[in-house]
């Protein structure tokens, strides 16, 4: 019976990381965040005032344990790592020449103490140009997504036509 009950549990824990949400500003904000925006700079959290709460490493500012309730600033060009007891999110710049146009946001969730395995997923995320609605842009990576983003990624190729499209927009 012991047996059967461990077996269970692998294959909920199995079923529940085979069909792991995409990263999205709502997913984001009902897991780690109360609130995820943008200006043309810099992408600002708000963290929860309850709950969990995440080591805050890299950027401009100290390392430290984040405050309730407190807001983050991770300026354009800034690699920043939030981490807990199983779990951390890493914004990193993109590549050049589109480094401060967003984010490459990973993903990574350890399970392997209570019986599961390791995730990773990621994210990009776009800042909205000056002057345009505080909007984010996510995108979900392509099939085969090659996380340094070489120049022939088809999600790079994506990301660069959305940028090159908002700047003909925005002239």
């Amino acid at each position: 019976m012991k047996l059967c009950f461990i077996l269970f549990g692998c294959l909920v824990v199995c079923a529940a990381s085979a069909a792991e949400p995409p990263l999205t500003q709502e997913w984001l904000q009902k897991n780690y965040f109360e609130s995820i925006s943008g200006e043309s700079d810099q992408l600002v959290v708000k963290f929860r005032s309850t709950g969990e709460r995440f080591y805050c490493a890299g950027g401009a500012r100290p390392d430290k344990v984040n405050a309730y309730g407190e807001t983050m600033p991770i300026m354009a060009g800034e690699t920043v790592t939030l981490s807990s007891r199983h779990a951390s999110l890493r914004f990193s710049p993109l590549p050049k020449p589109i480094d401060k146009a967003g984010f490459l946001i990973t993903s990574r969730f350890d399970a392997t103490s209570f019986g599961g395995g390791e995730g990773v997923r990621y994210a990009i995320v776009l800042l909205p140009k000056k002057g345009a609605p505080p909007e984010l842009k996510f995108i979900q990576p392509e099939q085969g997504f090659d996380p340094a983003l070489p120049p022939t990624d088809p999600t790079f190729q994506k990301i660069l036509k959305l940028i090159s499209d908002a700047d003909a927009l925005a002239r």
